[in-house]
């Protein structure tokens, strides 16, 4: 481990992973007590007791009963603006072009500009922020954008 990893009493932060080589038994309660937080925080959202009813109404199973006679029709309005929401909050629009007065950093924008754009295109961070919004944001009223 890094020193930078450590607290200055030589113990581990408690969001890191236990080390390789120690017994499974810690590594399951590791996770098993980080798996219960995240679920805590999640609990503790505003939101979080009305995601079900919020997948209904997003689905179109609740409101009000058209009359019998009526078309059954769920034109998904709401569907609709929700997703154009999320679009237009995903919309990334990354920096391609870093440049410098100073001609010898010259080289580094260029490595930042190559680094960049090959991090948008290798890990699709528009789509993965696109369906965090979606997933969470809408239906649960929670996000934890990685």
């Amino acid at each position: 481990m890094s020193v930078d990893s450590e607290r200055s009493d030589g113990k581990l932060h408690e969001w890191q992973c236990p080390p390789k080589g120690v017994p499974t038994e810690r590594i399951l309660g590791w996770l098993n007590e980080n798996t219960e937080n995240g679920l805590n925080w999640q609990r503790s959202q505003r939101g979080y007791s009305d995601w079900r009813q919020a997948l209904d109404v997003i689905s179109g199973n609740v409101g009000p009963q058209a009359l019998k006679y009526r078309s059954k029709l769920n034109t998904n309005h709401l569907k609709r603006n929700i997703r154009e929401v999320v679009g237009a909050l995903a919309k990334l629009r990354p920096l391609w072009g870093y440049s410098s007065d100073n001609s010898a950093f010259a080289a580094n924008a260029e490595l930042f500009n190559k680094y960049v754009r090959a991090w948008y295109l290798e890990t699709f961070a528009d789509v993965k922020i696109n369906n965090e919004l979606v997933l969470h944001g809408a239906f649960a009223g929670v996000s934890c954008n990685w």
